[in-house]
């Protein structure tokens, strides 16, 4: 969660008053604050009352004054994420393992029995938005297993709450792996980003409260796959690729469906 803010902080410090990309750092600031932090936040208040222009024209206004204003309002934007980076410094837990984990950005939920329908999704996300094999972690999938040598457990506990997207493959399997429920509850319990998805649609009835309340996508109805994109796409401030670059992945994830 802090890579979130500081990848945020260092792009709003290249912003100036007529900078086109502003509106849209804005808005992501208040997205980031408001899914971490939850809607009532004292922190999204904040950065909603901040004024970057002046209340009242005159006609002694002008450009210093609208960039005075302008200023002083991203001083106070910056002063609240660094406060923000600050506050989750001082509550995140501090570990052993000097493992980078920020590189991680999508962490798959699954069992592993269901691995072959996991490496298949896994193709179609890397190739979709164009992803590494670092910024995934999937622990049953080779090439996407935790470090040699790290503590499960205290790994699993830190990517859990740092991922920014958190994908949960349920199937029949799964809930009865301690680890997969164990990986929801602690996700559900941050308040962050959760994207509950199952194989088939009828799996859509295996999903029990909390869980049940979060809206569930099938990956065997294409239309809700390319959502899932979109979806993971837009909490990572990318732009996918065209359905072209990716299309064997999805025919190959949808064949390893029918066989499941």
């Amino acid at each position: 969660m802090k890579k979130n803010f500081i990848d945020l902080l260092t792009e709003i410090e290249k912003i100036t008053a007529n900078d086109d990309r502003f509106d849209l750092l804005e808005k992501r600031s208040e997205m980031l604050v408001k899914k971490h932090f939850g809607s009532k936040s004292e922190y999204l208040k904040e950065i909603q009352n901040i004024t970057y222009h002046p209340l009242i024209f005159t006609s002694n206004s002008d450009d210093r004054m609208f960039n005075e204003s302008f200023n002083e309002g991203l001083k106070q934007l910056k002063n609240t994420i660094r406060v923000i980076i600050e506050e989750i410094e001082i509550s995140e837990p501090k570990h052993s393992n000097n493992f980078n984990l920020f590189n991680m950005e999508i962490f798959i939920s699954h069992s592993s029995k269901d691995k072959i329908i996991a490496k298949a999704l896994i193709d179609v996300l890397k190739h979709s938005l164009q992803l590494t094999n670092e910024k995934i972690r999937c622990t049953s999938v080779d090439g996407y297993r935790l470090p040699a040598g790290a503590s499960t457990n205290e790994h699993l506990k830190k990517e859990i709450f740092d991922a920014k997207i958190f994908i949960g493959l349920i199937t029949p399997d799964s809930l009865q792996s301690t680890y997969v429920l164990f990986e929801l509850g602690a996700r559900w319990g941050t308040n962050q980003n959760l994207i509950p998805i199952v194989v088939n649609e009828t799996d859509k009835k295996l999903l029990k409260d909390p869980l049940a309340g979060l809206n569930v996508l099938s990956l065997s109805e294409q239309g809700q796959l390319y959502q899932l994109i979109e979806d993971v796409a837009l909490n990572m401030d990318i732009k996918p690729q065209p359905v072209s670059a990716y299309i064997e992945y999805v025919t190959n994830l949808l064949t390893q469906i029918k066989t499941y």
